[in-house]
């Protein structure tokens, strides 16, 4: 006779009913779990309301045009308004500071920070303001280069 393998000694133990009870309930309860993560998974918008993000504008404004302007309240204006995509999906958070807010992160109080730096609009006009003679730099005409934008452009 042959020795008996370990195999072998799984398969006899798994013919017990003890062991299919186990296994079924084992089954029983990863469904569970799969279709209560199925049901927040299938439809998100439903199960996200009010989610806590904070939001803060640390923009000092700048000048653009000769006109004061604060490019991150804008921002701010458009993100938080009625009209906003994520109206009645986010909850926003204001506090003061950057340091404020990973506070809040890492005690639990919010699920993510925005935050838009003290020189976004000096950065933006920056990116916009186009020199006086810029041809030679920008593959302006002449220079063989077709390939190159203008130095300022909407896209």
């Amino acid at each position: 006779m042959r020795e008996r393998s370990r195999w072998d000694e799984y398969v006899e133990d798994a013919r017990e009913p003890q062991s299919l009870g186990t296994v079924l309930g084992m089954v029983a309860v990863l469904a569970l779990v799969f279709y209560a993560y199925l049901g927040a998974v299938v439809n998100p918008e439903e199960n996200l309301k009010d989610l806590p993000i904070a939001l803060v504008n640390e923009d000092g404004g700048g000048e653009i045009a000769a006109e004061n302007v604060n490019i991150g309240d804008r921002v701010v204006e458009k993100v938080t308004g009625p009209d906003s995509p994520v109206a009645g999906t986010v909850g926003w958070i204001r506090p003061d500071t950057r340091a404020e807010a990973l506070d809040g992160i890492g005690d639990d109080e919010y699920y993510g920070a925005v935050v838009i730096p003290g020189n976004y609009t000096e950065r933006i006009s920056l990116r916009h303001r186009q020199p006086a003679d810029d041809t030679h730099r920008r593959g302006g005409r002449g220079s063989g280069r077709r390939d190159e934008r203008p130095a300022c452009e909407a896209w």
